[in-house]
């Protein structure tokens, strides 16, 4: 019984309606990703262990372009997001350093924010 799991054994979920980020990545000179993504490492790192509220936070490469990546936020909430996370240490630490990468034009920044319909499932 209980919900489906996947290959990897995780149980699969239907009805979060996550609050999701998904953001748009195009860094025209491909070397200068490497500092953003081991910024971004650093923020993964702090909100695996203390935002239990932060369902997936992933970067992707694109499998076309390398100078394009995609980064999906899952949080619990709007507010789980507008508050505890934009207030962390993690995010204190990691937006500066992209806001003066698009300001120098070294990262294109796009993207918007969703909520889940909960009509699949995660």
């Amino acid at each position: 019984g209980g919900m489906p799991r996947t290959v990897l054994g995780r149980p699969k979920a239907r009805g979060e309606r996550a609050f999701l980020l998904i953001v748009t990545l195009h860094f025209p000179e491909p070397s200068r990703s490497a500092a953003l993504l081991e910024a971004w490492r650093a923020a993964a790192d702090y909100c695996i262990e203390r935002e239990p509220f932060l369902y997936a936070y992933e970067v992707a490469q694109s499998d076309k372009d390398p100078r394009n990546y995609t980064i999906l936020e899952r949080y619990r909430s709007k507010h789980d997001y507008l508050g505890a996370h934009r207030k962390s240490s993690a995010f204190a630490a990691f937006r500066p350093q992209m806001r003066a990468m698009q300001k120098e034009g070294a990262v294109l920044v796009g993207g918007s924010s969703y909520v889940e319909t909960g009509i699949g499932f995660t």
